[in-house]
């Protein structure tokens, strides 16, 4: 589709060059006005090359949607060809594309003497031959070397950049060195939780970016790269600050491949912290990723320790749509066996951490261990709960519930998020509909209260789901 004024007595009829569905190049008939700004739809990432037939340059803009802007650039003072003549002078940005906040790539332009504007494929982006194979759901018993979940998470960052370089990493304090280079500070701190720590000093500033303090702006920058061919990790220092930029999650990274019919991908992944009990008050202490849970289009993961933080991250990187990953604070520091070599572990699956024929118990994130801890305890009044892990929330594995349930006949979520239209709420309604004849008591939960996170530690303390809830509850079901 081509967009623009159609004038025929100025400019002859050009040929536009689209690769096809099956990879033959089909040519299309059009008029090329270079007086108006117009619009090229193209179905994939293809670079350009052209030149008008009085010699006009061109410059190019991707859009998120696959659609080239171009406006009227400087002429080449030296005359087109076949050689290589030394690139135009960049032209004043375009109002719409300056205030724009996606991330544009500006295609190459080479001078083509028949006027003829081709498109071609651009080039693969350079990736070694390690690839990631689908892990077990649990690591290897031969496995001897731990890492804390931090360190989890930034060894499958530093891989993953190493791998593509087309994964880049955007923050607030990432690096925290931004503007001190001149003083020889280039990583203050690796981010808030030292989980970025080192990556700029090997891939540097142009793939590990410090960001204003603007989350719509660098989440709507994330986002507007993945559309265009990047795999954008940005990472939303807590979940609380979602609000800011929910609209470029919302309207942007959910829809974008939906609304253009499948020609988009927006391989991008949010980084985001969860998890109450510290004394951060309010705005800090959030989990929320039910709130996630509700868009269509986004995925959502919560690792549980260090081994399924490595897994589900380079699954997250991976994969061609945005996901959200959800690291609580409480498990920064915990350790477990992570293999050094990469592996992915799939998304929207749960697992089972403890087997168990009494009682299902369902954890997410921090609140699996809590469960986990409650399990144990009750094994000592007789009482075999089964503990799964659910690790996605956006798409929830239902099945693997649904089976646990079938088998032990009563369910309890532990669930740090906020109890209305929760995670835990939408499991109980579904363990309900689809295995009612099986239940010997009513699918149960043990949540926080439906306020804020308090700043009291006395309060906050009471606030959080722990093992003692859970196993109270679980005696009420037994009874």
């Amino acid at each position: 589709m081509i967009g623009g004024r159609v004038t025929p007595a100025r400019q002859p009829l050009l040929p536009l060059a689209i690769l096809g569905g099956g990879g033959e190049w089909q040519t299309l008939p059009f008029v090329l006005d270079t007086d108006f700004t117009g619009f090229i739809a193209v179905p994939e990432r293809y670079s350009v090359s052209s030149a008008s037939p009085s010699g006009a340059w061109l410059m190019y803009h991707r859009l998120p949607n696959n659609r080239l802007w171009w406006r009227p650039a400087t002429p080449l003072s030296s005359g087109s060809g076949a050689g290589a003549p030394s690139a135009p002078s960049r032209p004043a940005p375009h109002p719409l594309i300056g205030m724009s906040l996606l991330w544009h790539h500006r295609i190459a332009i080479n001078a083509i003497t028949n006027g003829a504007v081709t498109i071609t494929p651009p080039r693969r982006p350079h990736m070694t031959t390690a690839t990631a194979e689908t892990a077990p759901m649990q690591p290897p018993p031969e496995e001897t070397r731990t890492l804390q979940t931090r360190e989890a998470i930034n060894e499958a960052l530093l891989q993953e950049m190493r791998r593509d370089d087309t994964v880049i990493i955007m923050g607030e304090e990432i690096a925290g060195g931004a503007g001190r280079e001149h003083l020889g500070i280039v990583d203050a701190w690796g981010g808030a939780f030292r989980t970025t720590r080192g990556l700029i000093q090997e891939f540097g500033n142009e793939r590990v970016l410090d960001t204003p303090l603007s989350e719509a702006a660098f989440i709507g920058t994330a986002i507007g790269a993945a559309s265009t061919g990047m795999r954008a990790v940005a990472e939303l220092m807590f979940v609380d600050f979602v609000g800011v930029c929910m609209d470029q999650l919302l309207n942007n990274a959910a829809k974008m491949r939906y609304m253009f019919g499948g020609q988009v991908k927006v391989p991008f992944v949010m980084l985001t912290r969860i998890g109450a009990g510290f004394g951060s008050a309010a705005q800090h202490s959030e989990s929320f990723y039910s709130l996630f849970s509700h868009i269509p289009g986004l995925k959502g993961v919560c690792p549980s320790d260090a081994y399924t933080a490595k897994g589900l991250l380079l699954a997250a990187i991976r994969d061609d749509d945005p996901v959200v990953f959800f690291e609580h604070k409480g498990l920064y520091g915990e350790t477990c066996p992570v293999p050094e070599d990469l592996y992915t572990l799939p998304l929207g699956r749960a697992r089972t951490v403890r087997p168990g024929s009494d009682l299902t118990l369902v954890g997410i994130s921090k609140m699996t261990w809590v469960a986990m801890d409650a399990a144990n305890e009750l094994a000592q009044q007789g009482i075999n709960a089964e503990v799964i892990d659910l690790l996605s929330v956006s798409p929830i594995d239902y099945d693997h519930v649904l089976d646990s349930v079938r088998r032990t006949h009563r369910l309890l979520v532990v669930d740090e998020d906020t109890p209305v239209c929760s995670i835990s709420s939408d499991i109980c309604a579904r363990v309900a509909e689809e295995a009612f004849d099986y239940l010997d008591a009513p699918p149960s939960r043990v949540t926080p209260p439906h306020t804020p996170v308090p700043y009291s530690r006395a309060l906050e303390n009471l606030y959080v789901p722990n093992a003692e809830r859970v196993v109270t509850t679980a005696q009420r079901l037994l009874a």
